[in-house]
């Protein structure tokens, strides 16, 4: 099955021309890459939950990402294990 657009306004062209491209790269490259994807995303994950609200602390901010990105359940777990280490 090909791989989809992650636009709409990509023509299938570009699209497979990106491709192409991303596969030429060595696997170093290809992991920087995403690793600089992802860490755009979480930047912009952590300005929207700001935005939404602003007197958050850090810390707040972080475990509400968590919730946000892998559920409730593993904030708390982080959370309750943060509390742990600070004993």
């Amino acid at each position: 099955m090909p791989m989809q657009p992650y636009t709409l306004d990509t023509s299938p062209e570009a699209h497979a021309a990106e491709l192409a491209a991303i596969r030429r790269l060595p696997p170093a490259k290809r992991f920087a890459r995403a690793q600089f994807l992802s860490d755009q995303a979480r930047q912009m994950a952590f300005a929207a939950i700001r935005r939404q609200q602003p007197g958050i602390s850090d810390e707040q901010l972080r475990l509400k990402f968590i919730a946000i990105a892998y559920g409730s359940q593993v904030a708390t777990d982080v959370e309750r294990w943060r509390n742990e280490l600070r004993r």
